[in-house]
């Protein structure tokens, strides 16, 4: 069994991680490497952010041993699943080798907390806590998702992307605390979230991301660069 993995095998354990022979999108793989492997996959010198390139350089690349040695199955506009030969080399070699599993299990642990202080600082949000309270979503406008998404209204696109990509994440992440044992994830002594004002979030996100497409499309054509051009 191993105990040292490659770039490639973590990406290959976090498509398996994603649902074994289902699709799954590079943006959700992406978030998922980073969740198990916070210290291979976060932007360097920024550990609470994800570097979705470290992954797209492994799955779009052809030589890539993602491909080489048949994990790897492309099915979509960047939609991916694992094969049937990839799953059984993490059932094989890597699903039960305990340091490995010990690692990821300390990993999750340690992103749990790091969420939970995040999730803390949008939870007492004015926009969060109306959200929760049923505003109705069409009151907001963009400065108001602004506040949300932790963005000004002048930033640029690769920011933006990175900030939708980890509030997501985070999203998804305090959702995984919930099961049918757990109806509240304490964010702190006193400060809990309940599974409705979780899914409250997530629906406005959604409908966010969907009602200022226009605002997001206008910065990916007009701010697509990381730094401001010198006029």
């Amino acid at each position: 069994m191993k105990t040292k993995l490659t770039v490639a095998e973590k990406v290959l354990l976090a498509c398996f991680e994603l649902g074994n022979k289902q699709s799954f999108s590079s943006e959700a793989l992406a978030v998922k490497c980073w969740e198990i492997f916070p210290n291979d996959f976060s932007l360097q010198g920024f550990k609470n952010h994800t570097d979705s390139n470290k992954v797209y350089t492994q799955i779009m690349n052809a030589k890539s041993p993602l491909y080489k040695n048949g994990w790897l199955i492309k099915v979509g506009e960047k939609m991916y699943k694992i094969s049937e030969n990839g799953s059984k080399f993490v059932i094989n070699n890597l699903k039960d080798t305990k340091n490995l599993n010990n690692d990821i299990e300390n990993s999750k642990k340690d992103i749990s907390r790091e969420f939970k202080t995040k999730f803390n600082i949008l939870y007492n949000k004015q926009i969060t806590q109306k959200i929760i309270k049923n505003s109705n979503l069409s009151n907001f406008d963009f400065d108001d998702v602004c506040d949300f998404w932790s963005i000004t209204t002048d930033v640029r696109y690769p920011e933006l992307v990175g900030k939708l990509e980890n509030l997501n994440s985070c999203l998804e992440t305090i959702s995984s605390e919930f099961n049918s044992n757990v109806s509240k994830v304490y964010l702190d002594k006193d400060i809990y979230v309940e599974k409705k004002h979780l899914n409250a979030l997530k629906k406005a996100q959604k409908y966010f991301v969907k009602e200022f497409s226009e605002d997001i499309n206008y910065i990916k054509k007009n701010r697509s660069n990381i730094v401001y051009k010198n006029k």
